[in-house]
């Protein structure tokens, strides 16, 4: 059977927990988790409440809510359309690789996690991002966007930030760095094309 090199969605695991750390083993099963997904590098995204907070009973119930909505929506199926490297799109939801909710006060850890996808990680491996517009593209024949090209806001000095980098290395990435010396001629046909460009909307008007 044939698969699609490049899937439009990818299946994915998501894991639960419900823990009281005053309780011994729930402590440790808490600190065993944690050290698990840090070791894997994975992003935590934490809400922190308390009943003592302004409105921190409507934050719990929001958080539950959106946990709850997790659940039911299961399985649940990525779309590779637009990936980012910790958060994600599925039918039902927006998925993190790590949510946690802590309520202070009452000692309590809820939240999930993504189980680790071969396929997911290929597919952002193979998913470039252009880190002006933000457009995608899997597996670039060029290094730089030009979809960006024609924009009356990007600058000749912005150009290293068009640089397509996979998704996975995207995130707080030095395009400038990255992208070292531009090719020869770049700045001068995005130059060129964009007084063109800029000419033809002038005309129209």
């Amino acid at each position: 059977m044939k698969t699609q090199k490049h899937p439009d969605l990818i299946p994915v695991s998501v894991q639960f927990y419900d823990l009281d750390i005053t309780k011994p083993d729930h402590a440790d099963i808490w600190s065993n988790l944690q050290a698990q997904l840090l070791a894997r590098g994975v992003k935590c995204w934490s809400t922190r409440g308390t009943s003592r907070q302004p409105d921190g009973g409507k934050l719990y119930k929001q958080t539950n809510d959106y946990l709850q909505t997790v659940k039911v929506g299961q399985p649940h199926h990525i779309e590779t359309k637009h990936l980012f490297s910790d958060q994600y799109h599925s039918a039902a939801v927006r998925l993190y690789d790590w949510y946690d909710l802590e309520y202070a006060n009452r000692h309590m850890r809820r939240g999930y996690y993504i189980e680790p996808s071969a396929d997911l990680e290929q597919a952002k491996l193979d998913r470039f991002t252009c880190g002006y517009c933000g457009k995608q593209q899997w597996e670039p024949v060029e290094r730089f966007c030009r979809a960006c090209w024609g924009s009356e806001y990007l600058k000749p000095e912005e150009l290293h930030l068009t640089l397509l980098l996979p998704v996975a290395e995207s995130f707080g990435a030095d395009r400038k760095k990255l992208a070292g010396e531009l090719p020869a001629g770049m700045v001068q046909q995005f130059t060129e094309e964009n007084r063109v460009a800029s000419g033809t909307t002038r005309q129209a008007d």
